[in-house]
């Protein structure tokens, strides 16, 4: 599950997607222990959880990544598209927002989403120096409306 919300995203919208996606989901997932899920958030979303009056849905998603059915996703604090940045603002732009999982959740993330969906094998040395371990890449190719992949693999 992800979520790509920008901070100039309606107020309204945050809560609509807290009411019919984040609860219903992170409820089943914490009544139904040994599923496994991956979270990516904006950090938008994680402050708007964080500063609204939804603790619940925080202390879901701490939980249930401390026990071990939800992967946290890291990726770049504000959605920038990284191969447009300098190697270093990259590795601060996905600081920032491994801080922000590490800070709010508990946890460490791991895997890296990237926004749009933009890969370059310039970013393996970036993860690699963050202590990042995998990436998250879309089948979906966007402009041929058509999924590539169906199931997932390990590139060696």
């Amino acid at each position: 599950m992800y979520t790509e919300m920008s901070p100039s995203t309606p107020v309204p919208a945050f809560k609509r997607a807290l009411s019919l996606i984040y609860r219903p989901v992170l409820s089943y997932l914490y009544n139904n222990p040994g599923r496994k899920m991956s979270l990516y958030q904006s950090a938008a979303m994680i402050k708007h959880i964080d500063s609204s009056s939804s603790p619940e849905v925080n202390m879901l998603i701490a939980s249930l990544s401390k026990r071990g059915d939800l992967d946290l996703i890291t990726g770049s604090y504000s959605q920038a598209i990284l191969s447009l940045n300098p190697t270093k603002d990259r590795s601060l732009q996905i600081e920032k927002m491994t801080t922000l999982i590490r800070r709010t959740y508990g946890v460490k993330a791991v895997s890296c989403f990237f926004y749009g969906q933009i890969w370059s094998p310039t970013y393996i040395h970036t993860l690699k120096s963050i202590g990042l371990s995998s990436v998250v890449i879309s089948a979906y190719k966007a402009t041929a409306r058509e999924t590539i992949e169906r199931e997932s693999f390990i590139m060696n």
